[in-house]
């Protein structure tokens, strides 16, 4: 019996993930963790752990190197996203790149991000005319379904790379690359604008935004002037 950790965000889709995992391999010791903020991830780091087996599925916390060496290689993260595009975001960079597939990648965890060995890769052709929000959600279907897939063999520690493919570490992308792509200015074109509009704007977030004498302004879509923010406490 085995102890596994399943490090993930809070989603319908995420909750989904870890019921399916641990209710069709009942004969090991499941937790969840749920590490959104910066108290919890306090609290969990300072607390002594011994996990047999970790896995990482649509999860923004950064497991710290001793964790993941505890395992002695077996911990695992599911990328929702390419191999073309590691990094955080990967979904909006691909999209803005015209990239007409999308993906995930199963790979062993190091202590660098989306750095590890690749062990199995599915991908599947996108129609050009989905919003990037669409691209995103099957980034994230295919990354449930690439770990379950794999998740006996991973249990088992009999996995094995299932496709010969590396990563484009040049492409590497950061939270601050992110943030960067979502300023938009004067000096751009109008295709430009449009373009980092249609793959950076998310409508649930303020994302995009412009700078003018020092004041940040966020682009909300049919906007009128002296409209109130919306409310993100719900």
């Amino acid at each position: 019996m085995k102890s596994v950790y399943f490090f993930t965000g809070r989603s319908p889709l995420a909750a989904l993930a870890f019921e399916v995992a641990s209710t069709t391999h009942p004969d090991h010791v499941w937790h969840r963790h749920v590490l959104l903020g910066e108290r919890d991830r306090a609290e969990f780091e300072a607390r002594r752990h011994a996990p047999d087996v970790i896995v990482s599925l649509l999860n923004g916390y950064i497991l710290k190197p001793d964790l993941i060496e505890s395992t002695g290689g077996r911990a695992f993260n599911v990328h929702p996203g390419p191999p073309e595009y590691p990094g955080r975001d990967p979904w909006h960079f691909a999209y803005y790149d015209g990239h007409q597939r999308a993906g995930a990648t199963l790979h062993r965890m190091t202590p660098k991000v989306d750095d590890g060995e690749i062990l199995d890769v599915v991908e599947r052709e996108v129609d050009p005319a989905l919003s990037v929000a669409e691209y995103a959600e099957l980034c994230r279907r295919l990354a449930v379904s690439l770990l379950l897939v794999n998740l006996a063999a991973i249990l088992a520690g009999t996995i094995t790379p299932r496709c010969r493919r590396s990563w484009r570490s040049e492409a590497k992308r950061s939270r601050r690359d992110f943030a960067t792509m979502c300023e938009i200015d004067a000096t751009m074109s109008a295709d430009e604008v449009d373009r980092r509009l249609r793959s950076f704007h998310d409508p649930h977030h303020l994302n995009v935004y412009t700078v003018i004498h020092g004041h940040k302004f966020f682009y909300r879509p049919g906007a009128a002037p002296g409209d109130d923010p919306p409310d993100r406490t719900k």
